[in-house]
Parts: C-alpha cells; sequence; structure tokens
C-alpha cells in the first residue's frame, strides 16, 4: 500500500505538467466560518494554483456578500 502512495504522489507532478486544468476558488470576499476573507489570502491562494499549472483560475462569491465596492480591492 505504501509503494501504491508512492507511485500516486510521484504521477501528479508529471499530471499537472501535461494536462491543462482549471479550478475555481469559492468564497473569495466572504466565509460563513471565517467571516471576511482578506483579498491577500484570495491571491495567496491563486497564485499557489497558477504555480501548480492551472491555465483558468475562477474567483467566486457563493454566499452572495459581494458587492461592487468590496470585489474592487481583489486585484492581482
Amino acid at each position: 500500500m505504501k509503494e501504491r502512495k508512492k507511485k500516486s504522489v510521484l504521477l501528479i507532478p508529471v499530471c499537472f505538467s501535461v494536462l491543462k486544468f482549471h479550478r475555481y476558488v469559492s468564497c473569495v470576499v466572504g466565509c460563513p466560518v471565517e467571516g471576511p476573507i482578506l483579498p491577500s489570502k484570495v491571491a495567496y491562494v491563486a497564485k499557489e494554483l497558477y504555480d501548480m499549472g492551472c491555465f483558468e483560475i475562477s474567483l467566486g462569491d457563493t454566499i452572495g456578500v459581494g458587492t461592487p465596492g468590496n470585489q474592487l480591492d481583489i486585484s492581482f
């Protein structure tokens, strides 16, 4: 079992380098558990996804607390 896990961990970077993929970041303005989300946290998560090879990163306000005024703070 341990050998199988090692192989899958080694294949993940190979898959990311060959395949194009996109990811979604939800709750970029506010979270029902954490409350307001700092734009720097959103930027950090998006940068990590970008560095892993994401060709498209979608930012979403899935709980509906975003307004045009507080969306301006999120810029990269």
